[in-house]
């Protein structure tokens, strides 16, 4: 457990990051502290949009914190929805150690803030997932019911990931993995909202055959964009047409939408 801990996780911890640079051009987020089921609380930063219909949450990678996060933020203040990005315990200004079991409550301690602290109707909310965040906002859709979730670069399950990417993990058996997992197959294997996956070809981190598997098995409406030739972090690909497009069909997708 412990060196799957050490592969899994790179936090960076306050100072470290880009603490003056959270600016989306005249767009300033408000601090925000959210408490999480052990205590913990978590740092955030809470972008309002002037009409917006959407609140998206960014459930973020493996590494860095949120600070990094601004250009991905930026993509969904520009489709005119509110955006909050927060950091897990350990990363940031957060407060607590990172682990599975705390990413997992993290995020629903997350969208539980949006919620009730902001005042988002549960149905105006979209989870939103990248690299290892995707496994936080699937598990989050599970437990909470939402508009919608996007998937960047996700995972069928990231204990097999993690042996593909070091080999070494496979001499482990399974039950030295951690428990619980982090994965997306069991939300999207089930009824779940409107989905959208999107995944570079050329990733070396999470292998495109995971967002394949994942399109394959999910349930309409599911929309699957595959990069040829990108690698696991494109953000230099122009995602407004379709983020834009995939949140217009949410607005109508309506309150009693069962799933």
């Amino acid at each position: 457990m412990p060196l799957y801990h050490i592969l899994l996780f790179h936090p960076w911890k306050y100072p470290s990051g880009y603490y003056d640079d959270k600016a989306i051009g005249n767009l300033m987020p408000e601090d925000v502290w959210i408490p999480s089921r052990n205590g913990a609380k978590l740092h955030g930063w809470y972008y309002l949009v002037h009409g917006a219909t959407k609140t998206v949450i960014i459930h973020h990678g493996q590494g860095a914190n949120l600070t990094v996060l601004r250009n991905w933020a930026k993509i969904f203040v520009d489709c005119s929805s509110n955006v909050l990005l927060y950091d897990y315990e350990g990363f940031g200004k957060s407060e607590g150690e990172p682990s599975i079991g705390a990413l997992r409550d993290d995020g629903v301690a997350a969208f539980d803030f949006v919620c009730q602290k902001k005042d988002i109707p549960a149905m105006r909310i979209v989870n939103c997932g990248e690299s290892l965040g995707t496994g936080v906002a699937a598990y989050v859709t599970e437990k909470r019911k939402t508009a919608g979730l996007i998937l960047f670069s996700p995972y069928a399950s990231v204990c097999e990931c993690a042996q593909q990417l070091y080999p070494i993990l496979y001499v482990y058996p399974r039950l030295l993995l951690p428990d619980p997992e982090l994965e997306c197959r069991t939300c999207l294997s089930n009824a779940h909202p409107p989905v959208l996956i999107v995944h570079g070809t050329a990733d070396s981190m999470i292998p495109v055959s995971h967002s394949d598997e994942l399109f394959r098995i999910a349930r309409d409406p599911k929309t699957y964009i595959r990069l040829a030739g990108a690698g696991h972090d494109p953000l230099n690909w122009n995602y407004h047409p379709v983020i834009e497009g995939f949140l217009n069909t949410l607005t109508t997708a309506g309150a009693d939408r069962q799933f």
